[in-house]
């Protein structure tokens, strides 16, 4: 019988999982491109960025959720750590993604895909 601990050694669902996420990743290309013509923010920097800020609150609360759902604890960083973690977010995540959502809409998804897969190889 499988549990919680070898559910993911157990290689059917190893296989599945990275399958899933797989899908997960590949559709986040083409369902910004699907948002950013919904909204009609094509011409509207300000309007990406707000598309992209609700996608990752969105993305956060289930996480948080998910968390709860599965009767594990939220550790909290220390406060010495809340600085690090304000400068990583700001220019690290902040401008990576700033790019990103305006170079997603100036170009298609598949050949975004192409370019952002290819930075594994370099």
């Amino acid at each position: 019988m499988l549990n919680r601990d070898n559910l993911f050694s157990w290689p059917p669902a190893v296989f599945f999982w990275a399958l899933i996420c797989a899908l997960l990743w590949g559709s986040a290309f083409p369902m910004v491109k699907t948002g950013i013509a919904m909204l009609s923010i094509q011409d509207s920097t300000g309007g990406k960025l707000y598309f992209a800020a609700y996608r990752f609150l969105l993305a956060g609360l289930m996480i948080f959720a998910g968390v709860r759902l599965s009767g594990r604890s939220v550790s909290l960083p220390r406060p010495g750590e809340y600085g690090a973690m304000a400068v990583t977010g700001l220019f690290q995540t902040t401008l990576q993604y700033t790019f990103f959502y305006i170079g997603l809409s100036n170009t298609t998804g598949v050949k975004a895909s192409i370019i952002i897969s290819a930075g594994s190889f370099f």
